[in-house]
């Protein structure tokens, strides 16, 4: 369940975009050590060569992503519930950054999670 507008050319209002929820992949697992996640999901495109291997071995595709402190933090609070908007708070509280810098920043980093499979981003639901 991916959210068009990430596939879109046209980037989604400002309204649509605070207001949408990071979900995590119920398939990826992590681990942290210390301010450091590391995230393993699955392979988010493999090869027909990758997966024959994967079938043949009876492994999954699995791939890991270290994430460095911010995106930690960021990964720490993405629970389901908190929107973009939350984050982009959280983000500009923690580290010092402007609406601006914390939008953009965010922004691309769940576009990037969203591309590897390892979030989707829902549609904040309306009563």
């Amino acid at each position: 369940m991916r959210l068009g507008w990430l596939k879109q050319q046209s980037a989604p209002s400002p309204g649509a975009m605070g207001k949408a929820i990071p979900v995590r992949n119920p398939e990826v697992s992590c681990s942290r050590e210390g301010n450091i996640v590391t995230v393993q999901g699955p392979l988010a495109r493999p090869n027909l060569l990758l997966r024959m291997a994967s079938k043949s071995s009876g492994k999954p595709l699995v791939k890991s992503y270290e994430l460095e402190e911010v995106g930690s933090f960021v990964w720490d609070l993405i629970d389901g519930k908190l929107t973009f908007d939350a984050l982009s708070k959280e983000l500009r509280i923690r580290y010092k950054m402007n609406k601006a810098e914390a939008d953009a920043s965010l922004g691309a980093f769940l576009q990037m999670l969203v591309q590897r499979g390892l979030i989707v981003m829902a549609a904040k639901k309306t009563k």
